[in-house]
């Protein structure tokens, strides 16, 4: 027999390919928070979390139920993070979506599992541009359906910070660093594409390897195109290690340092080397 209550959010799943969702009488809407809670990115995900708690309190039941998110899950910034978070979630069959990741780089692992498994997945603060499209909106290789996110797209925020490099400082050669991570290779990209059409020339597009703490071998390489302008748009600990040495290697006293959101935090900025740095974010 049919249930005697039974909400639906099929409203919210766009064209309605992944489902309705039932809830019967007296059980709640079961979702996961999926952030990163621990390690060097928790300034991101412990926010995100909170905030997911938060808007449970104040909205309150839907359509009677209540909603519940369990135990906090953690992403650990990373795609074997995702993954394992995410094949946790999908083996609970009363999960019926999930607020997160923090890190592009976890969703590209967790998204195709929840997908798969038929929930909406949506995130606060993920930005890669492979996630969802490009800006003419052709999906990116790593989109799957029920994916959504309330953050910004890294190609704007790439070619807001080659303006500010090209019209407000003043420079037209600049170098970037990623680590090889969705979200920083990502905006390192679109930084570089969108510095070289605005007319300026990038001297040196490299990557660090997440671990490295010795940052002299790459930072010698950049010095050798003798950029105006140093992008990483990267996490700590490596974005420590590069401020830390950057005045170590001749050639790039006075390249000016910019980074981007994922080092925008009260830690990063307590080092005394990242004064007069500038960062990009929303």
């Amino acid at each position: 027999p049919a249930p005697e209550e039974v909400a639906t959010v099929a409203d919210h799943l766009g064209d309605g390919s992944l489902g309705v969702v039932e809830v019967g009488p007296g059980e709640a809407i079961q979702i996961r928070s999926l952030n990163a809670i621990s390690g060097d990115v928790a300034f991101l995900g412990i926010p995100n979390q909170r905030g997911v708690e938060l808007a449970i309190a104040d909205y309150g039941p839907i359509g009677g139920h209540d909603v519940t998110i369990g135990a906090g899950m953690d992403d650990l910034c990373s795609a074997d993070g995702g993954q394992a978070a995410a094949q946790m979630i999908v083996a609970d069959q009363d999960v019926v979506g999930v607020i997160g990741t923090s890190c592009s780089g976890a969703a590209t692992a967790a998204s195709p599992l929840i997908s798969a498994a038929g929930m909406v997945m949506i995130s606060g603060s993920n930005t890669s541009p492979a996630l969802t499209s490009d800006l003419a909106g052709t999906a990116g290789k790593n989109y799957h359906a029920g994916y959504y996110r309330t953050a910004h797209n890294d190609l704007y925020q790439g070619a807001a910070a080659a303006s500010f490099a090209l019209d407000v400082l003043g420079v037209s050669t600049a170098a970037a660093i990623h680590d090889g991570d969705p979200y920083t290779e990502g905006l390192a990209t679109a930084f570089a594409d969108a510095f070289t059409a605005g007319g300026g020339t990038i001297t040196g597009f490299t990557a660090v390897n997440k671990g490295d703490s010795d940052m002299v071998p790459v930072l010698t390489e950049v010095a050798a195109g003798t950029p105006e302008l140093l992008f990483f748009p990267i996490f700590q600990p490596e974005g420590d290690f590069i401020i830390q040495q950057v005045l170590t290697v001749s050639g790039l006293g006075d390249t000016v340092m910019m980074a981007a959101d994922g080092l925008l935090n009260s830690n990063y900025m307590a080092l005394p080397e990242t004064e007069g740095m500038y960062f990009s974010g929303p």
